[in-house]
């Protein structure tokens, strides 16, 4: 996958979060020299060397939320599509999600506080009916000081819609006043 903007530009890289992007299990042992490590990593100075730079270099796309609804129960942004009360907003440059997934737009980023355990949900709808895209392209979400790993995610699909839930996520990743952006990386 190309990388072409910060990937952590604000964090810390670890060894951990190096092999959680590369598709390894968190918190499990690994090194340098892991298989699935240096398979993401491409060649340095025409050999077959391995380099991490790609790591700090990320395909980011972002999307500035105003978020609404209850910050004890369900709080983020969701369109209404699918049913439910619309509230927050977002403000997205379809281009940024086409680059991912063509034809395809955010309808929900929520945090669901009241549900047990505490859920976040990542919709994508489709606006050109036929389209079809996979559970791909993408590594995390960030949110604040919350990342979701796509791996970690429950995925579905339904006619019209690509959902990705994240259970155990107990804290409101949201600022409750002003503006949160949400990256995808």
């Amino acid at each position: 996958m190309p990388y072409s903007q910060p990937f952590l530009s604000t964090k810390t890289l670890d060894l951990n979060t190096i092999h959680r992007v590369v598709g390894g299990t968190s918190q499990t042992t690994c090194s340098l020299n892991d298989t699935d490590i240096n398979a993401r990593s491409g060649p340095v100075n025409g050999t077959t060397a391995k380099s991490f730079r790609h790591l700090q270099s990320g395909g980011v796309h972002s999307y500035i939320i105003t978020p609404g609804g209850s910050t004890s129960s369900s709080y983020g942004f969701n369109s209404g599509d699918d049913g439910n009360s619309a509230f927050g907003s977002v403000y997205q440059n379809l281009t940024n999600i086409n680059n991912i997934y063509s034809s395809w737009e955010v309808i929900q980023a929520l945090w669901f506080g009241g549900m047990s355990p505490p859920q976040f949900y990542f919709r994508l709808s489709k606006y050109n009916i036929g389209d079809t895209a996979s559970n791909s392209g993408w590594e995390q979400i960030s949110l604040g000081t919350t990342s979701l790993f796509r791996q970690d995610a429950n995925y579905s699909v339904t006619n019209l819609d690509m959902v990705w839930v994240w259970n155990n996520v107990s804290s409101n990743p949201f600022n409750t006043s002003g503006t949160t952006t949400l990256f995808i990386r």
